[in-house]
């Protein structure tokens, strides 16, 4: 059987599709089945530009950000709304995603004021901060 064949007969972006339809969790293990569908999911990591983490993702740390971050260069949209192991340390990490223009850090227990401080050079268009003060 030929590597190549599972993603290679998918039309156009039916791959990208299928992945969407799919928990992080599930998206990143897709990348094991092959190299075909690791390089077809790592394509689908670089031109996704939304990423919906909020409620669902509880146990994300500040590597396994960073890696997320790492995998979606152009990423414009992200959500960590109760994202709770996320510190000041993960939301450094988001420098790097130029792109990156709506941000929604609420209920994270683990940042602090410098670390929504640190977060003001970048450019956004929309930043839903916790309502609650944070020390």
């Amino acid at each position: 059987m030929d590597e190549d064949a599972p993603t290679s007969a998918l039309p156009g972006d039916a791959f990208g599709s299928i992945l969407r339809l799919l928990p992080l969790p599930s998206q990143l293990s897709v990348a094991g089945v092959c190299r075909a569908w690791q390089e077809g999911t790592r394509a689908y990591f670089a031109e996704e530009r939304r990423l919906d983490l909020s409620g669902v993702c509880t146990m994300l740390t500040d590597d396994a950000l960073q890696a997320i971050v790492q995998l979606r260069p152009q990423l414009c949209e992200l959500n960590l709304y109760g994202c709770r192991r996320i510190s000041d340390r993960g939301l450094a990490v988001l420098h790097g995603c130029r792109s990156l223009r709506r941000l929604n850090i609420c209920c994270l227990p683990l940042v602090t004021s410098e670390g929504v401080a640190a977060l003001t050079p970048v450019s956004y268009t929309h930043l839903t901060l916790p309502t609650k003060r944070i020390v």
